[in-house]
């Protein structure tokens, strides 16, 4: 298995126990894999397993919701008045908080992120066919540069490049602690 799949396998079994981190990552997983049609079904679709595993096990908890059935059209309207309009970008309320910011990322990545094994490089990425997820929980985003990147001197910088990526890393641990910290 690949790191990646590693790492949304771990996340995959995280479950928030507050209800609004719960709704903010179904709205995520929900934003990249969901589709509703025009007759008001809701179409879900992953290649990933443990993905689809978490999507019915969030429903379930959230919302008790039968998985094993087709939800009733009174289930799923309460399930879209809580996550919204899929053609329409997430509410921000949903955002609001950290702990929901959090939990909506980690949904985005669980629909569309790929990290790679920090021992071989790093690389994060998320593909999105509708809107950048990213840009509904980072407001204040800088605007990406244009020109090259530079590398200073650990002189001049006065730490590392990769002493700086092992901190940034290991403060992400933090919280999920699913990347081992890199040795030296």
């Amino acid at each position: 298995m690949s790191f990646s799949g590693m790492v949304k396998e771990e996340l995959s079994r995280q479950v928030s126990t507050a209800r609004h981190c719960r709704i903010a990552e179904i709205a995520a997983l929900l934003s990249a894999c969901g589709r509703m049609t025009a007759d008001g079904i809701l179409h879900f679709q992953t290649e990933n397993y443990a993905v689809v595993r978490k999507y019915f096990t969030l429903l379930t908890k959230t919302f008790n919701i039968d998985t094993d059935v087709l939800l009733t059209e009174k289930e799923m309207q309460a399930l879209m008045q809580k996550v919204g309009n899929l053609e329409e970008p997430v509410n921000g309320l949903l955002l609001k908080n950290t702990c929901c910011q959090r939990a909506f990322l980690r949904g985005a990545f669980l629909s569309v992120g790929s990290i790679s094994d920090p021992e071989k490089g790093y690389h994060l990425e998320f593909v999105c066919e509708k809107e950048n997820l990213v840009d509904l929980v980072w407001k204040d985003r800088p605007a990406i540069p244009c020109t090259p990147v530079v590398y200073l001197s650990t002189e001049d910088a006065g730490e590392s490049v990769q002493s700086k990526v092992k901190r940034v890393l290991q403060r992400i641990l933090i919280h999920y602690r699913f990347v081992k910290p890199l040795t030296n």
